[in-house]
Order: C-alpha cells, then structure tokens, then sequence
C-alpha cells in the first residue's frame, strides 16, 4: 500500500521472520536475495519443463513437481562442486549441450562395459575430470586410472576415447 504523507508519497512493506537479527541487518539481507526465487522459477517453468504440469491429478503433478525440483538442486550443486569454471555459467539446456548429450556407443567386450566417446580429446578430459570430483565427494566411485597404448587412445573401465574419426561416422 501507499500512504500520503505531506512531505510525500511512501510506499509501506513488512517482513515477518522468525530470525533474530537486527532490523537493518534483516532489511539488508532480504534485499540482498531479492530476485532469487523468480530466477529460480524461471529455470524450473522454462528448462525444467515446470510450466505445465503432465496430469490432471494432484498426486502426479506433486510427484512431478519434486522430480523437477530435485533435478534443479542436483544441478545446483553440480556447478558449485564438480563442474569446470567453463560450465558454471552454463544453463540446464546449454549443459546438456556440452556434457549430458554427448555421442557415444555403449560396448559389451570381455564381461565389461565400456562407452566410447566421441567428440575428442577435450570432451574425455572434461568427462573424467568431472567423474574424479564427484568419486572425491564421498561415497562415489574412485577415480579409476588412465592408460594410454600405442594407438594413443585413451582407456579407463567405463569411459573411452578413440581419436580415429571413422570410428564416429556411426553414431
């Protein structure tokens, strides 16, 4: 609401909080978020596929709606922790773009799995940096060790790089 004054126009706001700061402290921090929550929003309706709900029923559109909003912290923390500098700035659509869809063939050889990579040298490098953070965050799996043969291509249990771009006309 706006009151008049005789020296003006004032325009009168109120925060409730639980929080047991000083007033100006708690002034200052709530200006200093201000605009958060709408750019959060934006990403969950825009490039969470937040905007429209899949049913007509509350249950599944409540059980969409945590799937999406997981999905936003995961990827919240995945810039703050794993990511390179590079992909910090990145959008969800600009990160799917450079490291979800990346060409690759999944290959059953010797009782193992193996993902060929295509995309060269930098996108292997970027991968198993990125796979060796999150191993060091916790419980994750350990960074598994490089090997290098003559054909210089690049092995580790689970991901592979080969440079011979014939190998990529397939996929």
């Amino acid at each position: 609401p706006t009151v008049e004054m005789k020296s003006g126009k004032y325009k009168l706001f109120s925060i409730v909080t639980n929080r047991k700061i000083g007033g100006n402290e708690l002034i200052n921090w709530h200006r200093e978020r201000c605009g958060a929550s709408e750019k959060v929003h934006s990403v969950e309706k825009s490039e969470l596929a937040g905007g429209q709900f899949p049913s007509q029923y509350f249950g599944a559109n409540a059980a969409w709606w945590q799937i999406m909003v997981l999905a936003y912290n995961l990827n919240s923390l995945m810039k703050q922790l794993v990511l390179p500098e590079k992909l910090k700035t990145k959008s969800l659509k600009g990160l799917r773009f450079h490291l979800i869809n990346l060409p690759g063939i999944v290959v059953r050889h010797a009782r193992g799995l193996l993902i060929k990579l295509g995309g060269g040298k930098e996108i292997f490098e970027r991968v198993s940096s990125i796979r060796a953070l999150i191993g060091q965050l916790g419980h994750g799996p350990p960074p598994l060790p490089v090997f290098v043969n003559k054909d210089v291509a690049f092995f580790i249990k689970q991901l592979t790089y080969f440079p011979q771009p014939s190998l990529y006309q397939c996929l």
